[in-house]
């Protein structure tokens, strides 16, 4: 009986979304007689490049008598398989995998059960080379064949490991990095404050949908290639620079191709509210007038945003992993930005009629490009209740009135629109905001900017405000991870 409760457990391990997606193309095998929590079989050095499911996984008898630890052990031995079918050196495959692993049980609300000591000490710091030794001694016998591991090769092996530790990670933990605390998971409940997760949750039901929502497996399956990408290349001692580039490109043109359009079209941002940011940094970078941000839709819109559009920190902390002040001026940009909420609704609930709305616009933007100001008139499409405004007449006619005074950037982070209308925005010359998350079911506040033809030209000559170029090169692989499960979620809907 208790060999059948175990049983079972163990099959609830492996039927796990997250795990499925990343376990995919392995068949693990149980062997009660195996004494460690897992070892890969010995087909591996022979079989490099076989297809991974030729290859044997086996779970051992620790993974029986302690289920709660049986994920975390899962997740160990595919992440080593993976390296090593990759080509990565044994030592340090097993000591990445180890990290991943120990991550991995951190972000397990139900894991309570303390880690195996090997696991323990590669959940914080980076170890130094005596107990990388130390570790070693229990890591060894999960290969089928251990290479030597000298106080030399433990010296020469730690400062590889300092440089890349922060990126030695589970997907999830890279897709909630990165940005703000709007994605910080709660250890308890295994979600952010809007009851979304970096894991596939199919069960769920996401009412926040037009803010957020949960990733889909086919946006983690994507986030998952891409980080084992980036391990495998990171792990051959590519130069990190040029492998955080690859990922990058990787998610632009995937992104593009979904709209039509090139891979140089699309900026990669933390989130829809980011995006808000750069875009009045590109506005601003191209006139020496003061900009005046007109906002549809204050109310329906992120939170954050009319902050953002008047280049303020919208939150407590930032994408570059600093404290700041929220309402704060960003270092680089203007104090006289102006912002101008333009309602959508009447104070009953009510829509207002798009005639109403269309001729305050045209009367407020003439009004603030006359007092010698920039417009950067926002068009909502559309907004979390799904309306549209100014329409397309208006925007044509302050246009031709307002000429090199106005700019256009167009608010579809919902995306609940076909992919030609976007495109047509774009090849119109307006600036267009995206996200992954919401209908797309991509990762949690992952967002881009798709620029017309005539700013990708100009691109390379323009400069963006300081507070905008604070970051490391492990928070720009972070949020080019998440991108890449929006690229995996969009291609799908192609």
């Amino acid at each position: 009986m208790l060999a059948d409760t175990l049983t079972r457990s163990l099959v609830d391990v492996l039927e796990r979304p997250d795990l499925r997606v990343v376990a995919a193309g392995l068949m693990p095998e149980l062997d009660i007689s195996l004494t460690q929590p897992f070892q890969l079989g010995e087909n591996l050095p022979e079989h490099r490049a076989s297809p991974a499911g030729q290859a044997c996984l086996k779970l051992g008898e620790p993974c029986l008598r302690n289920p709660a630890l049986a994920p975390t052990f899962l997740r160990q031995a595919v992440e080593l398989f993976r390296l090593l079918h990759g080509g990565a050196d044994a030592r340090l495959a097993s000591f990445a995998a180890a990290r991943v692993a120990a991550l991995f049980h951190g972000l397990d609300k139900n894991a309570s059960c303390p880690l195996p000591t090997e696991l323990a000490l590669c959940a914080d710091g980076v170890p130094d080379s005596e107990t990388l030794l130390d570790i070693w001694e229990s890591l060894k016998l999960l290969l089928p064949e251990a290479p030597v591991f000298t106080t030399e090769d433990a010296q020469r092996l730690q400062p590889i490991l300092v440089r890349l530790w922060p990126v030695m990670a589970p997907a999830e933990t890279l897709m909630s990095s990165g940005g703000d605390s709007r994605l910080a998971v709660d250890p308890e409940t295994g979600l952010n404050r809007y009851s979304c997760s970096h894991r596939p949750r199919p069960w769920a039901v996401s009412f926040g949908s037009s803010t957020a929502s949960s990733l889909s497996e086919r946006g983690f399956g994507g986030a998952e290639a891409a980080r084992c990408a980036m391990m495998n290349a990171l792990l051959s001692k590519q130069d990190p620079d040029l492998v955080q580039e690859t990922m990058v490109k990787n998610a632009r043109a995937g992104i593009g191709r979904h709209y039509g359009l090139p891979e140089n079209a699309v900026l990669l941002s933390a989130s829809g509210t980011d995006c808000e940011l750069a875009v009045l940094a590109l506005v601003a970078a191209e006139t020496e007038r003061p900009v005046s941000s007109i906002l549809l839709a204050p109310d329906e819109t992120g939170s954050g945003v009319p902050l953002a559009a008047c280049g303020r920190h919208f939150a407590t902390d930032s994408a570059c992993a600093t404290l700041v002040g929220k309402g704060e001026l960003i270092e680089g940009f203007s104090a006289d930005t102006r912002l101008i909420g333009v309602t959508i609704r009447h104070p009953d609930g009510l829509s207002r009629a798009i005639e109403d709305i269309n001729a305050e616009c045209l009367e407020i933007a003439r009004r603030e490009v006359k007092a010698g100001r920039h417009v950067l008139m926002h068009r909502l499409d559309q907004s979390k209740t799904g309306l549209a405004a100014p329409d397309m007449e208006t925007i044509a006619i302050l246009r031709n009135e307002l000429g090199e005074h106005f700019s256009v950037v167009v608010d579809a982070c919902q995306a609940r629109l076909s992919p030609s209308r976007v495109s047509e925005w774009v090849e119109s010359g307006a600036m267009v905001m995206v996200t992954g998350s919401k209908f797309f079911t991509g990762p949690p506040f992952c967002g881009a900017i798709l620029l017309p033809e005539t700013l990708r030209r100009r691109l390379p000559s323009l400069s963006l405000p300081i507070g905008l170029r604070l970051r490391t090169h492990s928070q720009k692989m972070t949020v080019a991870a998440r991108q890449m499960a929006e690229k995996k979620t969009v291609g799908h809907l192609s």
